[in-house]
């Protein structure tokens, strides 16, 4: 996340620096630490985030911190870049999380 913070603030350098450490912080079978080395790879692969990462990345943030409302706003923003069947299934399932939480279900049912 602070990797992230750094993309946001338009610091690659920065942000690279700390992508760099994802490797040797990677524990195996742990989602998230998996998860984060493979957004490292695509950092590096690409030098930056793609545009759909960090919108999406920005809704996950929002949904960690249970602001629902906020995090569906983010997906929207986030469907207008989507281009793949991957980002679009991303996208619904964290949208269907978000509904979900917000005790609205058949849209939750929906998404998923």
């Amino acid at each position: 996340q602070i990797a992230f913070c750094y993309v946001m603030q338009g610091d690659n350098e920065k942000a690279a620096e700390f992508m760099k450490k994802i490797k040797g912080w990677v524990r195996k079978n742990y989602a998230l630490d998996e998860y984060s080395s493979h957004q490292a790879k695509k950092f590096f692969k690409n030098n930056e985030l793609i545009e759909f990462e960090k919108y999406y990345q920005q809704a996950m943030i929002t949904q960690e911190a249970c602001n629902y409302e906020k995090t569906l706003e983010l997906l929207d923003q986030t469907q207008t870049v989507a281009k793949t069947t991957g980002e679009k299934a991303r996208i619904s399932q964290l949208r269907g999380s978000a509904y979900a939480q917000l005790k609205r279900y058949e849209e939750a049912k929906a998404s998923f």
